[in-house]
């Protein structure tokens, strides 16, 4: 800027510095978000299959709600609604955790990493974690629970 006050004006300029945020460090932030969002799926995924073994040992209770009379919407709502409460503390304690406790240590390394972790990534994220669970977990309870209630009853027995 103050080259082109000196060409265009013929004169010294005593023009301060601008800082100006290198692209390069955009874009590697942009990368630790990128990273951030892969892990937060990875670990919904994750979550979804542990959560297979849940559902798989409680196949007798499943078979006598289902006897009982109550749909299998309901039973998958109430298994989505069990992980979802287990999935928001988990991730608000490991929010807190990580900028409470990690991020601390990592702003000598990395200079703008307060910045690029505000509230608004956390919440980004957050979201992203709940739906990926959410559709993971819908797609692991429609794959699991497709036997009728008397063959479920019956296979646990074996």
């Amino acid at each position: 800027i103050q080259k082109a006050f000196e060409e265009t004006l013929d004169c010294s300029v005593n023009y301060p510095p601008v800082e100006t945020v290198d692209l390069s460090d955009i874009k590697f932030y942009n990368s630790i978000m990128y990273i951030s969002v892969a892990v937060a799926v990875a670990s919904a995924i994750n979550l979804a299959m542990l959560f297979r073994f849940v559902i798989r040992s409680r196949s007798r209770q499943t078979s006598v709600f289902l006897l009982c009379g109550c749909t299998r919407n309901r039973i998958r709502r109430m298994y989505i609604v069990e992980i979802g409460l287990i999935s928001v503390l988990i991730f608000a304690v490991f929010s807190a955790v990580f900028h409470f406790a990690v991020l601390p240590n990592l702003v000598p390394l990395f200079e703008y990493i307060e910045v690029a972790y505000n509230p608004k990534v956390y919440l980004t994220i957050f979201l992203i974690y709940i739906v990926s669970i959410y559709l993971f977990l819908n797609f692991v309870i429609l794959r699991t629970n497709k036997a009728s209630p008397v063959e479920m009853l019956k296979e646990r027995g074996k």
